[in-house]
């Protein structure tokens, strides 16, 4: 056997990998071409980065809608609604509103440091629950795939939903908002359910979860959940994520007419 010819083949088989794109080009590929950015996140997995990318628009985005917003008028709403309830005494009610307005200050900068966390958790719950749902099905996996994964689609999402609620808080009347829904992106807003009552309440939060952007998201997740993982069809993923997605809404709508 000639080794030049049995070097020369084993060079022409070994095809040097692809260089794993930056995360300006991964985030840009889950908007255009989900599945291959996806996958390309798979082969590379990174979470540093999209974590310092997701915290720096939550806060930047965030501190953008919160120092527009009139917190004191919002937080006496939310207490009169209580009131108009019969939840809580007027004279209760009265109080609660005197420490709101004190406290309004304080919810205008800690709101955004609120939101931080809360996506960053968001993020780990899914990737942490698509990895025992993994473990249920015998799926081959690993959490740092999932989890980045996690954070390029709730970032891209949110890009877009911030940027939305961003123009219209600068350019819509304030009086005009509905603060509980002001994206009016789901069949909440459609179906205008403003009764107090436990079906009325249960309806409007379980129909406030179909939306635009909340099942954006989940597409995006069933997408990369398959794309990092072995013997894994989007088809199976998407279905998993809608049933556990369901029961949370299920509960959430509940707990939301029973407590209000």
């Amino acid at each position: 056997m000639n080794p030049e010819i049995s070097y020369a083949s084993q060079g022409a088989n070994t095809a040097p990998e692809p260089k794993p794109q930056g995360f300006f080009s991964r985030l840009i590929g889950v908007y255009f071409s989900p599945s291959e950015t996806f996958q390309e996140i798979g082969r590379s997995p990174s979470v540093l980065l999209p974590i310092i990318g997701l915290i720096v628009f939550s806060l930047s985005g965030s501190f953008a809608v919160t120092t527009k917003m009139p917190w004191e008028t919002i937080m006496e709403q939310q207490v009169q609604r209580q009131i108009d309830s019969g939840k809580t005494p007027p004279e209760q009610g009265e109080l609660a509103k005197e420490q709101m307005r004190r406290f309004a200050p304080i919810m205008k900068w800690a709101t955004p440091f609120f939101i931080v966390i809360y996506v960053i958790i968001l993020a780990l719950i899914f990737a942490g629950l698509a990895r025992l749902a993994s473990m249920i099905l015998g799926v081959d996996n690993n959490f740092k795939s999932l989890l980045s994964v996690s954070i390029y689609s709730i970032l891209a999402v949110s890009i877009i939903s911030s940027i939305l609620f961003i123009v219209l808080i600068y350019i819509k009347p304030l009086d005009e908002f509905d603060w509980e829904n002001p994206l009016s992106s789901n069949l909440a807003a459609l179906l205008s359910l403003n009764g107090t009552s436990g079906q009325a309440k249960f309806l409007k939060t379980f129909s406030s979860y179909i939306d635009v952007f909340f099942i954006w998201r989940l597409i995006l997740l069933g997408l990369g959940f398959a794309a990092v993982s072995k013997k894994l069809k989007t088809a199976t993923a998407l279905t998993w994520l809608v049933v556990i997605s369901l029961l949370i809404t299920l509960c959430h709508s509940a707990y939301t007419a029973a407590v209000g």
